[in-house]
């Protein structure tokens, strides 16, 4: 028999074949054995081998292919590990603790006093759910066994059809993110001018190398949600296009943020553009955290349809896709922002604090001006008849089962941080 095949081919076919029916391995021999084309004769001459080979060739060989790939996906860098339970991840943020005044007097009495932490929590919830389709058909297999080259082209072709899909959406995905984020002024802002001269060029350098500087440092200043935490050197990404570090070159950029070359492509990550943002912004420098991207395990699907003679193949995936409050995110814009006017919601509501699974209330504040003004608040509350009712810096208000309220209300107030003299308060009633 000839042996046209290559050994990546024949490894391929044989791969198939190791792990199909037993009735598959008696009647298609291995592919060292036979050419291409009388393999693909006995393949196609029974509906159920040319089935099993077909749902094994998907669900093996391309799913293999298209794991591999996901790595051209720039962000992906930001991608945690994949999910097997749950629906949700639980991102949790623990305070630093509060220096006391050593005092004897008060010693014996509050000994066995508690100190409760304020932990803030956020929950990041399954939000992306789908399938990709692609076909295959007994034509189309047919040509695929004609030669090496056409049963190439034939792997490529069901793989590129799943893999370009999965690819494209998710990276237009993850920069969403980035442009959700930016446009409810959920990052720390910075501003230097549109590169033009030498002299802007310069201004946008030396911004990125005191942003690179000062977030190693403890700091509650450039995440949004206002907690104390600090992001080590080689935890830094800079997110940044193409045409802008073109503008002011890699060795220039490595300088800025004291880093060899080498270490410096480590720690950016390019890519084409920032969408709706693209004329705004210069770049997104941040914690490696900031994303919170995790992937459940795929699932392939294939159903015959005898009617039409084909088979539909169905690529599920479920994935979380968001980015945390807790973690430094810093955006370098090109124009500042101003800041009119902040709206804290819900402007009203009620609890009743003796029904624990109803104690608590999520605040949010919605900021209204030009050019994505920040939405980062101060939360602060009055009123409480309570200690343990407290307001976290994410907003959940936590009432206290014992807490009655002045006049049975709490007041929240949200004091703008941009603005510290932009305010809006809610009353919540207590019943």
């Amino acid at each position: 028999m000839a042996k046209n095949l290559d050994n990546k081919t024949s490894t391929l076919l044989d791969s198939i074949r190791a792990n199909a029916s037993q009735e598959y391995q008696d009647r298609i021999p291995l592919a060292e054995q036979t050419s291409i084309a009388e393999l693909g004769s006995s393949i196609l001459s029974s509906k159920s081998l040319m089935n099993e080979f077909v749902v094994a060739l998907v669900n093996k060989v391309a799913m293999t292919i298209i794991r591999e790939k996901r790595a051209t996906n720039p962000l992906n860098v930001f991608k945690g590990e994949q999910l097997t339970f749950g629906e949700k991840v639980e991102d949790i943020y623990i305070p630093l603790v509060q220096a006391q005044v050593f005092d004897q007097k008060t010693a014996e009495s509050e000994l066995y006093k508690r100190e409760i932490p304020e932990i803030s929590v956020l929950y990041h919830h399954i939000n992306r759910k789908g399938f990709y389709k692609t076909t295959t058909d007994r034509r189309t297999l047919q040509k695929g066994f004609t030669s090496e080259r056409a049963f190439g082209q034939l792997v490529r072709g069901i793989v590129d059809q799943l893999n370009k899909s999965r690819l494209k959406d998710e990276f237009l995905v993850y920069k969403s993110l980035i442009t959700q984020a930016v446009t409810e002024g959920k990052v720390y802002e910075v501003v230097s001018a549109p590169i033009s001269d030498e002299a802007t060029a310069k201004a946008l350098l030396e911004e990125i190398k005191a942003i690179s500087t000062l977030l190693p440092i403890l700091s509650t200043k450039y995440n949004h949600a206002g907690v104390d935490t600090d992001t080590p050197q080689e935890r830094i990404k800079i997110i940044m296009d193409a045409r802008t570090e073109a503008q002011l070159t890699v060795q220039v950029l490595a300088g800025a943020f004291n880093m060899s070359e080498v270490d410096y492509r480590a720690s950016r990550v390019l890519i084409d553009n920032f969408e709706k943002l693209d004329n705004s912004i210069h770049c997104i420098i941040c914690d490696a955290d900031w994303f919170v991207l995790h992937d459940y395990p795929d699932q392939m699907d294939d159903l015959y349809n005898p009617q039409g003679q084909y088979t539909n193949h169905f690529l599920h995936y479920e994935s979380i896709n968001s980015t945390t409050h807790f973690a430094n995110a810093v955006v370098i814009k090109k124009v500042a922002s101003s800041l009119v006017s902040i709206d804290l919601l819900p402007a009203t509501a009620s609890i009743d604090p003796t029904l624990s699974d109803t104690n608590t209330i999520q605040f949010r504040v919605e900021a209204t001006g030009t050019n994505n003004p920040s939405s980062k608040v101060k939360y602060t509350i009055s009123g409480e008849t309570s200690e343990d009712t407290f307001i976290s810096t994410t907003g959940l208000l936590y009432v206290a089962p014992d807490e009655t309220g002045t006049a049975g209300e709490i007041t929240v107030t949200a004091t703008s941080e941009q603005d510290e003299l932009i305010t809006d308060t809610s009353t919540v009633t207590i019943v």
